[in-house]
This record gives C-alpha cells, structure tokens and sequence, in this order.
C-alpha cells in the first residue's frame, strides 16, 4: 500500500507538546489524502505484574478502570485546550479518539496493523542523554518494528 492510498491515518500521542505537533500534521495529511484519522493513547499498563500491591482481582479491575477513565477525561481535556475538535470539524475530517492499556510499543503497532492504518505520524519525543541510550524511544523503537509507514515530527520550535 502507498502512502498516496492511505484511508486511515493513525496519530499516537503522550499529551506532549510533540503529540500535538504530530496531530497537527497527521489531521492536515488526512485531509490532503481523502484520509480518516484517529487518535490514540496508550496507557502503560504497570499493572500486569502488580506484586504485592493487588492482592484481589476485584481491587485490580476497579483500579483499572478509574485509570482508564481519568485517561478519557485526560484527553479530552488535551483535545480541547489545544482546539483540536474545532480544527478537525474546519478541515472536515473524520476523526475518532481511543485509549488502550498496555506497553505503548506494542499497542501502536498492533492496532496500525490490525485495523490496516496505512501511516502513523507521532511526535519524537523530547527524551535525551542516559534514558534514550538505555530504553529508547517509543517513536524510534515503532520506526524500527511497524510494517506501516511512520512519520515521526519534532515540535516547532519558536523564533
């Protein structure tokens, strides 16, 4: 599949400045290529392995979801403040908005393919030094494993 294809465009953001870099330029391409977009956040799911701290499944689900609620909310807080919504409905691009739980990596890349996205554009993270060397980041390590092509875009800096 070519770029010029694509009918869905997925942008996967952390709620940094680059995220809304990324759905800046993912919303506008969609537009240019007839294209849906979705955005997407993942929440890192520290929980698979709670130890001692989740004792009773009941306590982890509940848990669980109170997480996955403040991320809803946390979202739509971000699109609004950044006036994504209105932005979306001037271009008249269809948009859908999405949480998952689990290792950020893993999850971009799944649903890219799953769902047949033909291109992911995501901010590079901000990240230097010491943590870069030693985990890389998410954007870099999505480039390296996606089938799919990925745009990754820096925030623009200010003169």
């Amino acid at each position: 599949m070519s770029i010029k294809s694509t009918k869905k465009v997925l942008i996967p953001i952390d709620f940094s400045a680059d995220s809304q870099t990324a759905i800046d330029e993912g919303v506008v391409l969609a537009k240019m290529l007839g294209a849906e977009a979705t955005i997407f956040h993942v929440i890192h799911d520290s929980l698979e392995d709670p130890g001692m701290y989740a004792d009773k499944k009941k306590k982890k689900k509940r848990l669980l979801h109170q997480i996955d609620e403040a991320a809803q909310e946390k979202m739509a807080e971000y699109l609004k403040k950044n006036g994504v919504t209105k932005k979306v409905k001037e271009l008249g691009v269809k948009l859908e908005f999405t949480c998952r739980r689990g290792l950020p990596v893993q999850q971009i890349i799944r649903l890219a393919e799953k769902k047949d996205y033909g291109l992911i554009v995501m901010g590079s993270s901000g990240r230097t030094g010491l943590s870069t060397i030693l985990l890389g980041s998410v954007a870099e390590r999505v480039v390296q494993q996606s089938k799919v092509p990925v745009m990754v875009v820096k925030k623009k800096k200010k003169k």
